[in-house]
């Protein structure tokens, strides 16, 4: 689903190494910036992000 819209799932890696993506699609992405690297959030910023936006989803 991702690489049919067009997005580069943060784990694609994984999914290519595994063999478990949409060849196809993926050929279709453009390249990655040369030195790109996935970003995570860290523990407290995933917490930060749950506590501002579980009360504010219902009104988006």
């Amino acid at each position: 689903m991702w690489l049919q819209s067009g997005a580069r799932p943060i784990r694609l890696d994984a999914r290519v190494k595994a063999k478990k993506h949409d060849k196809t699609a993926n050929a279709l992405l453009p390249a990655s910036p040369k030195g790109a690297a996935a970003v995570f959030p860290t523990l407290q910023q995933q917490l930060l992000a749950k506590a501002t936006l579980t009360p504010a989803w219902p009104k988006l």
